[in-house]
């Protein structure tokens, strides 16, 4: 991926860093009061938009994206929500139809400002046959971080065993990882007994159900 790409949102002039909170909505109606808005569908015929907008003035960027009932996802969501600290309405996303998600959210909150990530309980990764490196780096610079993998997510589909999470340089840093499945329970503890190379024990507390 180039760096235009990765550090730039979609293709537009606004840089990932300077997003502080992307919301995904279930329209697409674009609010009046914005800063800039911008066609997302693939057909560009406003299916899918989405808008910024700065509440608070701080020179940092509220970002939304909408479509009319929830927000489907592409095949592809390679390094989709990378370098983000905040994500909201995860619920209204559906994943069904995707196959690849590799770093889908490399970097998520390692500035610091984050330390959490909920997927909610649409996120279904039934047809997913690629995680590489998806929570590569999560909540880097925090002392803790909390996973919550939500009850449609699976390691059925995947071709090979992947490294989701995992640091560059040493971390000190402990994070407990929330499971509903007992296969996905078994299949992160693995790497806890050494046997693959899930997620790297040195980083994961705790697997816990709920």
């Amino acid at each position: 991926m180039t760096d235009a790409k990765r550090y730039y949102f979609f293709g537009t002039e606004i840089k990932r860093d300077d997003i502080e909170e992307l919301t995904i909505e279930t329209s697409c109606k674009v609010p009046e009061e914005v800063l800039g808005q911008f066609d997302l569908s693939e057909k560009q015929n406003g299916s899918v938009m989405a808008w910024y907008t700065d509440k608070d003035k701080d020179g940092l960027y509220e970002m939304t994206i909408g479509q009319e009932g929830g927000v489907v996802a592409n095949p592809n969501c390679c390094y989709l929500f990378c370098d983000l600290s905040q994500i909201n309405g995860m619920g209204n996303l559906y994943t069904s139809g995707v196959t690849d998600m590799s770093y889908m959210f490399l970097d998520y909150g390692a500035n610091g400002k984050n330390n959490a990530l909920d997927l909610e309980d649409n996120f279904d990764t039934s047809n997913v046959k690629r995680m590489d490196g998806m929570f590569a780096h999560l909540g880097a610079y925090n002392e803790y971080y909390s996973l919550r993998l939500g009850k449609a997510f699976t390691f059925k589909g995947l071709e090979k065993v992947p490294l989701l999470i995992y640091y560059n340089t040493p971390m000190d840093l402990r994070g407990t990882v929330y499971v509903s499945l007992n296969e996905v329970r078994d299949y992160i503890t693995k790497t806890i007994e050494g046997q693959s190379l899930v997620m790297y024990y040195e980083v994961v507390q705790e697997v816990r159900m709920f």
